[in-house]
């Protein structure tokens, strides 16, 4: 496996910035390391490119219908990039299908803070640092939300950190850090370059369709 910094240093060689043997000074080290967040981070927005989903089970307190999500939040998960999926555990255990809403939808409601015995809905913010949730009813009773949201590929990466994802993703993410590049030093990629990037995406995008085969439509693959 390779470091950050090795993954910079290839795409830097790919594009001729530096040579075979020669090692990036740390200003483009530097660069090149704000390009490979900027570009995971991304990435972590495009549903095909992530390669795994998340069951949270979060408890809900009977008469609260507000919580936060995220470091220092009601629930201290990672916030959540997008919720694919959205259900109501009861005491029994037995799981029941929530309506997940947009906004538009939750904003009709005319009386958010009404209490039921079990919520129906639920509308996330997706406010950042922490995304709040809201549940409609309110609930009156003990229960449980059953969420499946998108798992980040990673947290942000400094130089010395060793790439880890699946196959197929080390290709696609050094050559679509070539084509991020690439701006930066008037440089043009090639076509060569920004074939491999494209299709490096639409590889990792055909294999996760495949893996959550019935969720949300995949974007057009893209280089970067």
């Amino acid at each position: 496996m390779a470091s950050v910094q090795d993954v910079i240093t290839a795409a830097l060689r790919l594009l001729g910035i530096y040579g075979a043997t020669e090692t990036p000074d740390g200003a483009d080290l530097s660069d090149g390391l704000f390009l490979f967040n900027d570009l995971l981070d991304s990435w972590n927005a495009q549903h095909l490119m992530v390669y795994s989903m998340v069951n949270r089970v979060l408890p809900l307190t009977p008469t609260v219908g507000t919580y936060t999500i995220g470091v220092g939040g009601t629930f201290a998960f990672p916030r959540p990039v997008k919720i694919e999926t959205a259900g109501l555990v009861r005491q029994n255990g037995v799981r029941q299908e929530m309506s997940l809403d947009v906004s538009g939808t939750w904003a009709l409601i005319p009386q958010k803070t009404i209490q039921g015995k079990l919520p129906l809905r639920l509308y996330c913010d997706y406010g950042y640092p922490q995304a709040t949730l809201h549940v409609w009813p309110v609930p009156s009773q003990a229960c449980s939300l059953d969420l499946y949201v998108w798992n980040a590929l990673v947290a942000p990466m400094v130089l010395g950190d060793i790439f880890d994802l699946p196959p197929a993703y080390a290709r696609a993410l050094l050559y679509n850090l070539a084509m991020a590049i690439a701006p930066e030093y008037g440089r043009d990629p090639g076509p060569v370059i920004a074939g491999i990037a494209q299709q490096g995406k639409a590889e990792i995008m055909a294999l996760n369709a495949s893996t959550f085969a019935g969720t949300s439509d995949p974007p057009a693959p893209a280089a970067a």
